[in-house]
């Protein structure tokens, strides 16, 4: 199953946004699922922070993507060092904006997430529809 992790890197600093499920099919992607809950989810942040500590100059939102087998294992397919599809489903506070303006001025970044949310894509015009799924 397809799943990616949201986060913001600062220097030595790595902050866990949130764990997400991506939807696709026949390789087009649908939509998602942000700030999911998973048995899996520390070892996922844990694999993430690995990988995202292997690379030098990171900074700001980054996404990784990840991939679960059937026995449960965790893989790491790519590093984004942007931002996206994830970010507009987040509902956190204080807002992502002001989250990466205190990480470009090396801040130390207290943040919550605030629920869950889903997005669909409406395959007859190709926007996506944002569903609460719940809150925190």
């Amino acid at each position: 199953d397809p799943y990616s992790l949201s986060f913001i890197v600062q220097k030595d600093k790595l902050y866990p946004l949130s764990l997400n499920r991506q939807c696709y099919k026949e390789g087009r992607y649908l939509g998602g699922e942000i700030n999911i809950d998973h048995p899996l989810k520390d070892k996922i942040i844990e694999e993430s922070i690995k990988a995202l500590k292997r690379i030098e100059g990171l900074n700001g939102y980054v996404g990784v993507d990840i991939m679960l087998d059937n026995e449960k294992n965790i893989y790491i397919l790519e590093v984004n060092p942007r931002i996206t599809t994830s970010i507009v489903g987040l509902d956190i506070t204080p807002s992502i904006s002001n989250l990466l303006v205190d990480n470009a001025h090396k801040k130390d970044l207290n943040y919550r997430l605030n629920g869950s949310i889903k997005l669909i894509r409406d395959l007859n015009n190709g926007e996506f529809i944002i569903q609460h799924l719940n809150t925190v």
